[in-house]
């Protein structure tokens, strides 16, 4: 058993939960970099700097879209949204996700998906999974506004207060370096998945309170 993660949720009964990584893997059907390419047609008639041109990340052709007014940045985020939705039944489930947010919910703990994918395409994987009575709240994005974006604590904050929470009380579960920037910056707890190589020393240089490399750590943690 995960000896940190299981003191981390003994002391957290409110766990905030990335989406895109411990959840799913929302681009099954394709790449990152196909979905970045498709954003990118939506900027032709605007100039592309060479990093932005290459880029695999499509947030971060949604944040370069920002930087160029909010006529471009809503039009990307719009086509971003209809891609994550249309996404959402080819997306490939993480292994022992769904078991490990059931054993939460009957450990008694609250559980809030805290995503910087729309929040209408988690809610439609949410729901098609049929997991939408074991989910307290779901915080995804709803505006082309980067600033509302992890590494933000702002999505935390939104997740915190609903709950009616103190920040102490409350664990974020991500799988990358902007989760744990943003838990910090929020003062939640945090907890790293590592879930491809290489990613175990780039969260644990972020200090989280734990690393699992599976989410059936989780599942251990609140049963043993």
């Amino acid at each position: 058993m995960n000896h940190q993660a299981a003191a981390v949720l003994a002391r957290c009964p409110h766990v905030l939960l990335d989406f895109d990584g411990p959840i799913c893997a929302i681009w099954g059907g394709t790449t990152d970099r196909a979905i970045a390419d498709e954003l990118r047609q939506l900027l032709a008639h605007a100039p592309l700097p060479a990093d932005v041109a290459e880029v695999k990340d499509p947030f971060a052709v949604l944040r370069y879209a920002a930087t160029l007014g909010p006529e471009y940045a809503d039009k990307v985020e719009q086509r971003f949204r209809e891609l994550e939705v249309q996404a959402v039944p080819t997306a490939t489930t993480t292994a022992d996700a769904h078991n490990a947010i059931r054993a939460l919910k009957r450990a008694g703990h609250t559980i809030t998906i805290v995503s910087n994918n729309s929040d209408a395409a988690v809610t439609a994987y949410m729901d098609g999974h049929g997991l939408g009575d074991d989910i307290d709240g779901i915080i995804g994005r709803t505006t082309s506004d980067p600033a509302d974006l992890k590494p933000s604590p702002e999505p935390i904050r939104r997740a915190v207060a609903a709950l009616g929470a103190e920040p102490a009380q409350c664990v974020l579960i991500g799988d990358s370096v902007t989760d744990i920037q943003a838990a910090h910056a929020a003062g939640t707890a945090a907890i790293g998945y590592a879930n491809k190589p290489g990613k175990y020393a780039r969260l644990l240089a972020q200090k989280p309170d734990a690393v699992i490399h599976a989410m059936s750590e989780l599942v251990a943690a609140v049963t043993a």
